[in-house]
């Protein structure tokens, strides 16, 4: 039952996704096919990882189902989900699932975008250590190391695409609000 909350969280995360998909810019730029990819395969094995944790042979937990485990699983999940959501709503039609940049592609920097500049992958991170911990499993938390390691490399690729496009606004932005903690990194 506890499980199905997380699978709740990350299903409505793919229904706004693909909702949100449907009103977005033409494409104007795009970073070349394996730039593009080249975060992909941490990214799959690391969500492929979380899931093996929910049912089957892998199952077996290392972290002690404790409410306040739980409940600290279930936090950091829906506060991803809604800081995801407040991101995706702000970025608006320049959001795209590739490094790219959009027909009149603007620079956001309000809402979520004036605390990190990726808050997207901020909340995606945060999305999975929340659903890591409450499932509990080891392959579940071993992979949360390449999920996020896959959001710093597609980030640095978004930055010099970002540079390349706004210039000395992207760098002032870069210096006054950090990629993915606010006040830290």
């Amino acid at each position: 039952m506890f499980a199905q909350l997380f699978v709740a969280c990350w299903v409505a995360l793919g229904i706004v996704w693909l909702v949100a998909r449907l009103s977005q810019k033409r494409t104007a730029e795009r970073q070349d096919f394996w730039g593009s990819v080249s975060w992909l395969p941490l990214y799959l094995l690391g969500f492929v990882l979380l899931w093996l944790g929910i049912r089957g042979p892998l199952d077996a937990r290392i972290l002690p189902a404790t409410t306040a485990i739980q409940a600290t699983g279930l936090l950091l999940t829906i506060t991803g989900l809604v800081l995801a959501t407040w991101a995706r709503i702000i970025l608006g039609r320049n959001w795209s699932a590739t490094v790219a940049l959009k027909e009149g592609h603007e620079l956001i920097q309000e809402g979520p975008y004036a605390l990190v500049r990726h808050p997207i992958y901020t909340a995606l991170i945060l999305m999975y250590l929340g659903t890591a911990l409450a499932l509990g499993t080891g392959p579940a938390l071993l992979g949360f190391l390449p999920f996020a390691v896959s959001f710093w490399i597609k980030l640095k690729a978004e930055e010099r695409l970002m540079l390349k496009a706004f210039g000395k606004r992207y760098e002032a932005y870069k210096q006054a609000v950090k990629a993915l903690v606010p006040g830290l990194f």
